[in-house]
């Protein structure tokens, strides 16, 4: 996907309507998820571009686009367990399958794609740690990715702001998994380092990677088109295991007919096992 560049100054103006009309405070280390989230909306919209999109805003035509906007910028928006249904179906039923299936080897290999500032990854390791503790000497290994070196750069130091850590984030973990420095609070070094922390673009070559256990796909799909969507997916089933799996967003289902005769859905909502095994059913 190529970069898209837009003024600050209309950046500044979408963060303030947000603020105004919903609450929320987009901070502006967050502008290429912004960007990104315009752009998919834009084009949902028949648009060609952001630029587009902002005239016709400006313009008052379209009464509901305010509201459009407004929903395709916090839907999702980063904060710990995010999607707490994902994290559930992680926790009952697609973790201890796996760590019972990696028993006898004893680790694990997890890719996050679009980890953002690494609230959801980080959320993952803490999940691990509070209902997993016989995996606590095992090999795991959590690789979180964006295509965004700043981002990578900053969810690599493990530190957040205040701000972040209400988002999502229940008091007990905060006192249990992180301490404060300065203005900040830091994740500890043991569970940091379950984490580990590379620029991929999805839509460029990939670098070589270890067979994954366990991609959680959460809210990257709907930013591309459908023929670079079925070339991801296709590159992400050669990464699996045969028994692993490929959690997606809450709401998001691999919908293209050609690529779900590729993925056998596991348990709604979106997660998926390579077809290529015979599925097993989740508790209900």
């Amino acid at each position: 996907m190529s970069a898209i560049t837009i003024a600050a100054g209309d950046l500044d103006y979408i963060r303030e309507l947000v603020l105004q009309k919903s609450g929320i405070a987009i901070p502006p280390d967050q502008s290429d998820d912004l960007v990104l989230r315009l752009q998919s909306l834009a084009h949902r919209r028949g648009l060609e571009s952001v630029p587009d999109l902002l005239s016709v805003l400006w313009s008052g035509e379209d009464n509901q686009l305010p509201g459009c906007v407004i929903a395709a910028v916090t839907t999702g928006w980063p904060s710990f367990w995010c999607d707490a249904p994902i994290y559930e179906l992680l926790k009952s039923a697609i973790l201890p399958e796996l760590l019972g299936a990696r028993q006898a080897r004893r680790d694990l290999n997890v890719w996050y794609p679009n980890c953002g500032r690494g609230q959801g990854p980080h959320s993952l390791a803490i999940l691990l740690r509070e209902h997993f503790p016989r995996a606590g000497a095992w090999k795991i290994r959590i690789l979180a990715t964006d295509r965004s070196p700043r981002l990578i750069e900053q969810a690599g130091t493990g530190c957040y702001g205040q701000a972040e850590v209400c988002r999502g984030l229940p008091a007990e973990l905060l006192t249990r998994y992180f301490r404060p420095k300065g203005l900040e609070w830091q994740v500890d070094e043991d569970l940091h380092n379950l984490l580990e922390f590379r620029t991929i673009n999805l839509a460029d070559d990939w670098p070589a990677t270890p067979a994954f256990d366990l991609i959680v796909l959460r809210n990257v799909l709907l930013y591309y088109d459908n023929e670079v969507r079925k070339g991801i997916l296709a590159r992400m089933r050669r990464r699996l295991r045969p028994d692993g799996y490929l959690v997606l967003g809450e709401g998001e289902t691999i919908a293209d007919s050609e690529t779900d005769q590729e993925w056998a859905l596991y348990h709604p909502p979106g997660c998926y096992q390579p077809r290529h095994v015979e599925t097993a059913q989740a508790p209900s």
